[in-house]
């Protein structure tokens, strides 16, 4: 038998302690050290139990001499039993044949006797082709134990023993381990690989390094080993299903559609699932050509070709708006024999609806339940949705109603577009009526819901009403956002209680501890502008600089030109001095604006003050011509 000259067999006992101090072969050994340790704490503690019980024996009958003791307990104390003997240590015939064997059952095994033998072994004695074999065996049983420490640890002691790392070896612990899909282990061992220069390996190798950096999205590592793959003229439909899911993934659609037609030239069909991936990434893209290029290619194939693949292409057609050829897809989906299914008819209705298409919502709607398909709230939601964009308070009802007799729970989302539907409408008494009885059904009302409320209050001009909601909302713990005050503002502008408005926004932090934001201020000068409130405005104004500081220039500019509207030029004068004099840089063209209105208008005095603050702030403005 021949043997291997290693004149650095055995290092160093520094090297043997830093080995037996490893943590990772401790990790191994775990389980065999705690079946020691119990083991030796049993007949430790038998044995205990057995002295104390011969020493309670001899004080209950103590001797008549107390100097003396009685020879048989003499005897019987001096030769008590003592633990077992451990057994003697295996010959080094023994432990190599247990090293070389292999226990699949039971990795742990031999990692353990490595551990507690590795002392004794003379590698001197051993052959190479059987110091290989046994260190195939421990990092196999290693990566069967998923232990990356303990394999690292064994890789390095065959790297200072001299023993060679083979190609066969990393390719049996790289299928071991993405078997297991430990693909982070498996791109750790490649980068061992690689350091070690062993790059030539067979087929199954690079395929399994490719599978793992494809389950981990590395793509420049996928693409280093497809390429290998490709190199040897060795890729199997794996491997292009692997790349081609990897390019899906990423979306990268070209690529992917290119590695599948590629792969279908080899005479290689892709199955169902690499199909799907790449035409799920297509339909997900804004370009349209490639996923019905790619359906046509899947149908031709007869690639599996179901509901599933039909919505997902739907779906690519409603979001980019094209709904007649989303209803001729169904229609080609029916004439395949494919029932369309709850998510078909749900993307369709969601697409007439958003589009405004009632008539065609309503067509699938009937489909629907012709075809017997579970109505839920979600499908009553939506097509009641459709009519209250639509202003259609009839069907909105005639839909609730229909709701109710199937026994189809409504939801928040449900109740409030009904409640707008019917504010919106004028029923402000239906839409009371409808809100008490939700809140009787044990249904906590929403800040949606009293907005709404609100909506209805500002189209019935119900100024008492809108008051009332408010403290209920407060009252059910319900805190008002800025849409709640803006309605109410509206409210009170529209019924002419421009006071109450302002009070609104001066006291909305101290009741209800909601800061009032620029636009309340802004929406409010607005509707007192429509309404000719001058002195309300000047107020409104001061208001929002002591709130908010300078004024944004672009709003100002808005209030001006609508104080030039609805000529109000001694209003726009005032919004100038105030913006001018707490530091808002107004637009030169802005001033000019209003020094030609007033001199069309012959108000020459607003003409002469606009003049004098665009002197004061250096702003230039031409006003000779006009006089």
């Amino acid at each position: 038998m021949a043997t291997i000259n290693r004149s650095s067999m055995i290092r160093s006992e520094a090297h043997d302690a830093s080995w037996l101090s490893d943590e990772s072969f401790h990790e191994l050994s775990l389980d065999a050290g705690l079946l020691i340790m119990v083991l030796a704490f049993f007949l430790v503690t038998r044995f205990s139990i057995q002295h104390g019980k011969s020493k309670e024996k001899t004080r209950k009958d103590p001797p008549s001499d107390v100097r003396t003791l009685d020879r048989t307990s003499a005897s019987r104390i001096n030769h008590r039993p003592a633990c077992a003997a451990l057994p003697p240590p295996m010959s080094h015939e023994r432990l190599v044949l247990a090293l070389l064997q292999q226990d699949d059952r039971n990795p742990g095994k031999v990692i353990e006797t490595y551990r507690q033998c590795r002392d004794r072994i003379d590698w001197h004695k051993i052959s190479g082709d059987e110091s290989e074999h046994i260190f195939c065996n421990l990092c196999v049983a290693a990566t069967r134990m998923g232990t990356t420490k303990g394999l690292n640890a064994l890789l390095r002691d065959m790297e200072r023993l001299e023993i060679p790392r083979s190609s066969n070896l990393y390719t049996t612990l790289l299928k071991m381990q993405v078997s297991k899909r430990l693909f982070q282990d498996a791109l750790a061992l490649w980068e061992q690989m690689r350091a070690e220069k062993l790059l030539l390996l067979d087929r199954a190798a690079w395929s399994c390094l490719l599978f793992a950096a494809s389950e981990l999205h590395c793509i420049d590592q996928a693409k280093f080993f497809f390429q290998q793959l490709v190199a040897c003229s060795c890729v199997c439909s794996k491997d292009y299903g692997n790349m081609i899911r990897l390019y899906a993934h990423r979306q990268e659609t070209r690529q992917a559609i290119a590695c599948l037609e590629k792969m279908r030239a080899e005479g290689m069909e892709p199955d169902n699932f690499t199909y799907n991936a790449v035409f799920a990434a297509c339909c997900a893209g804004k370009d349209l050509a490639l996923p019905e290029s790619l359906f046509r290619t899947m149908k031709a194939a007869g690639a599996g070709v179901d509901a599933i693949t039909y919505n997902t292409l739907l779906k690519s057609y409603v979001q980019a708006k094209r709904i007649d050829k989303a209803f001729g897809l169904v229609s080609e989906m029916e004439a395949e024999g494919l029932m369309p299914t709850d998510v078909t008819f749900g993307t369709l209705l969601d697409a007439c609806i958003n589009e405004g298409a009632m008539d065609r919502a309503h067509e699938v709607f009937q489909k629907m339940k012709a075809a017997n398909c579970e109505m839920n709230t979600v499908l009553y939601t939506t097509m009641i949705k459709g009519f209250v964009r639509m202003n259609k308070l009839d069907e909105v009802l005639y839909t609730f109603k229909e709701m109710q007799s199937r026994e189809v729970k409504a939801d928040s989302v449900t109740y409030s577009l009904v409640l707008k539907a019917l504010c919106t409408g004028g029923q402000l008494e239906a839409a009371f009526d409808l809100f008490n009885s939700i809140c009787m059904e044990g249904h906590a009302p929403d800040e949606i819901m009293f907005n709404n409320l609100l909506s209805g209050c500002v189209t019935c001009k119900k100024v008492a009403f809108g008051e009332r909601i408010l403290e209920d909302m407060v009252k059910l713990g319900v805190k008002p956002t800025i849409a709640t005050f803006s309605t109410l503002i509206k409210l009170y502008s529209e019924c002419n209680e421009f006071p109450k408005a302002l009070h609104l926004i001066e006291q909305m932090e101290t009741l209800y501890g909601c800061v009032p934001e620029q636009r309340l201020h802004w929406q409010l000068l607005h509707a007192c502008l429509r309404m000719r409130q001058r002195q309300i405005v000047a107020n409104v104004f001061e208001a929002l600089i002591k709130q908010h500081g300078s004024p944004d220039i672009g709003e100002v500019g808005k209030l001006l030109k609508s104080s030039i509207n609805f000529n109000m030029l001694e209003i726009a004068v005032q919004v100038t001095k105030m913006s001018l004099s707490n530091g808002t840089r107004l637009a030169s063209q802005d001033l000019q604006a209003i020094i030609d209105a007033a001199v069309k208008k012959r108000k020459l005095p607003v003409a002469d003050s606009i003049s004098e603050l665009a002197h004061k702030h250096g702003l230039a403005v031409r006003v000779a011509n006009h006089f």
